[in-house]
């Protein structure tokens, strides 16, 4: 599990290679006034090279509990390293990095850390 405490933290996925990757993320979000939980969800195409946003910040007054991260390499032919990093806004801290082959993937799920598959 990631938790996402501040309007400042997200989960950030990194590719060294420009290739087609598929980013799934699945997080609870609980509001800390009410204890309202919501769910959510995002799917991301990334083809460049670079940082993207796999889980965004939550909203003020809520934390968001990342509970599943699915990255997949789609490219036929190409390797591509792949570093998961999680910021505050000013400190970004590397949670994670493997070099995905084609058609490999990379699963952290909150009972089970970090797995290629």
């Amino acid at each position: 599990m990631i938790i996402l405490a501040s309007t400042s933290d997200n989960v950030v996925v990194a590719l060294s290679v420009a290739v087609p990757v598929d980013v799934h993320a699945t997080w609870v979000d609980t509001v800390t006034a009410t204890g309202a939980i919501t769910p959510g969800r995002k799917n991301t195409a990334i083809v460049a090279a670079g940082p993207s946003t796999a889980a965004p910040s939550p909203a003020s007054g809520a934390q968001r509990n990342v509970k599943t991260l699915h990255i997949r390499n789609k490219h036929a032919a190409t390797s591509t390293e792949v570093q998961v990093l999680h910021t505050d806004g000013v400190n970004q801290e590397l949670l994670y990095d493997v070099v995905l082959a084609p058609g490999k993937a990379l699963q952290m799920t909150d009972q089970g850390g970090f797995l290629v598959l």
